[in-house]
C-alpha cells in the first residue's frame, strides 16, 4: 500500500505542501464539485454520498507520483 511505510497524518488544508510535495503521493479521483476538506466537515448531504461512493467504487484513491510529476509539481510551487 501507500502508506504502510510512516503513519501520515492527513492535512486537508495544506495537503499541497504537507503530503503531495513532501511525500509525493496524491489524491486522484476527488470527486469536481466537493470541496476538498476533511469529511467530516462537509455538510452538504449530497456531496458526502458523492464523495463515500466514489472511495467505495476505487474511484478516488491515494496514488504515488512519479520521480517526474513530483518534480513538476514542486517547481509549481515555487
Amino acid at each position: 500500500g501507500v502508506i504502510t511505510k510512516k503513519k501520515i497524518q492527513i492535512n486537508f488544508i495544506n495537503f499541497e505542501v504537507t503530503i503531495k510535495a513532501k511525500y509525493g503521493i496524491d489524491l486522484v479521483g476527488w470527486p469536481e464539485g466537493v470541496l476538498f476538506q476533511l469529511p467530516c466537515a462537509i455538510m452538504n448531504t449530497e456531496h458526502l454520498c458523492t464523495l463515500c461512493d466514489v472511495l467505495k467504487a476505487g474511484m478516488c484513491h491515494w496514488a504515488y507520483m512519479s520521480r517526474q510529476q513530483c518534480i513538476q509539481y514542486q517547481d509549481q510551487l515555487k
